[in-house]
């Protein structure tokens, strides 16, 4: 970004970050939970994600919308990234739970005047998670699917914290910037929509992240470490970012706890970006394929990794795989959103002029021509009324 003013510097982080989560999202999306021998089909031969690829894959309503999608085209996690992004710029850059769920229930009631026919279906079952957990926040209740349904369990069916606020809120970090304690406790109150226990702290310290990446500090550790940091509640025996308890005190309560500080451990033992992989896949392989901690921690230990740079933070990001006792693939993990959650990271530390324009030329093109969705329109937008 040489040579920009700083409203040109800015702009082109919010462009950054909100392009960015859908880069990412696009270059994990065609590959996320595929087993060896797609991968080696989709790669001739090959088990390393190098590039962003097109889809071979149908229609999913978490998923992508159109059979064999071209190239940049986002999953869900763009979609609910943009439904926030659009709400903030409805409501004249005020957001609350309270507004964001409203959003919700709007559009799953509406679906039909909202989103193209050939899309109905799809978008109501795509919408029915957040308006259930739309409807338990606001106390609302619909016959039809909600049937009384306590809160805990209509937030959360499996029972386990998830990404929802991971995927659903990459851009709230935006609406602070260079302010990690406003910006951690707007993602927490957002995040009680969907999140449940530690999913909230981790949701929040993506906002924190991105609000420290808007700042003038260049140097990416310490961007992580002043996010990470970040505890306007005074949480203590935070299970994200404290090292104790991965320690012995914790072993009869869980077999394998993993902390943030532990995938930080693994990126500076790394001689090179596979063992850096396959390290953070032997510290995940105990956890469910939807965890915050393999989500947020990968993420940050790529992007640790290298520096901060986009294009290998999100490469690094969208391998990450389980493998076998030899470190054999056994199949990658949900890599459109850890990928998603890098790009909006290192976008808001980079800007979009640092992506490959390509890749952004692509985003830009299928996310309008697949969903209607103008991510350039509508990060301008966001900007021009937030900032």
């Amino acid at each position: 970004m040489k040579g920009l003013t700083m409203a040109e510097d800015c702009l082109d982080k919010v462009l950054g970050c909100i392009f960015g989560a859908t880069v990412g999202d696009s270059v994990g999306g065609p590959v996320e939970f595929k087993p060896p021998d797609f991968i080696h089909s989709l790669l001739n031969g090959e088990e390393w994600l190098e590039d962003m690829l097109p889809y071979r894959q149908g229609a999913h309503p978490l998923g992508i919308w159109v059979a064999n999608a071209p190239r940049g085209t986002g999953t869900d996690d763009t979609r609910l990234n943009h439904i926030f992004i659009e709400s903030v710029i409805k409501n004249r850059g005020h957001i609350s739970a309270e507004l964001l769920a409203l959003e919700y229930i709007y559009r799953y009631r509406n679906h039909e005047t909202i989103y193209p026919k050939k899309y109905w279906s799809l978008a109501k079952e795509f919408l029915e998670n957040p308006y259930i957990c739309s409807c338990a926040l606001l106390g609302f209740d619909d016959p039809e699917i909600y049937r009384g349904l306590p809160p805990h369990v209509a937030k959360n069916p499996p029972g386990l914290p998830n990404l929802m606020g991971l995927i659903s809120l990459q851009s709230v970090g935006l609406l602070y910037p260079n302010d990690t304690q406003k910006a951690y406790a707007k993602a927490y109150e957002l995040s009680s929509i969907m999140d449940i226990g530690f999913a909230h702290d981790a949701t929040a310290l993506l906002a924190a992240t991105v609000s420290a990446a808007m700042s003038e500090e260049k140097k990416v550790e310490k961007i992580i470490e002043r996010a990470l940091k970040t505890n306007p509640f005074g949480f203590r025996n935070r299970r994200m970012t404290d090292a104790s308890l991965s320690g012995h005190d914790f072993i009869d309560i869980c077999f394998h706890t993993p902390t943030l500080p532990k995938f930080f451990e693994i990126v500076e033992k790394s001689r090179s970006e596979r063992e850096l992989i396959l390290g953070l896949a032997k510290e995940g392989e105990y956890l469910h394929p939807f965890d915050p901690f393999d989500c947020l921690g990968v993420a940050l230990a790529a992007i640790q990794y290298h520096k901060g740079d986009p294009v290998r933070s999100i490469l690094a990001a969208a391998n990450h795989r389980r493998v076998d006792g030899d470190g054999k693939l056994i199949r990658l993990r949900d890599v459109d959103c850890i990928a998603g959650v890098a790009g909006a990271i290192v976008g808001a530390i980079n800007g979009l002029s640092a992506f490959p324009k390509d890749w952004v030329r692509d985003v830009a093109q299928a996310n309008r021509d697949v969903y209607d969705i103008d991510i350039e329109k509508n990060a301008r937008r966001f900007y021009d009324i937030v900032y």
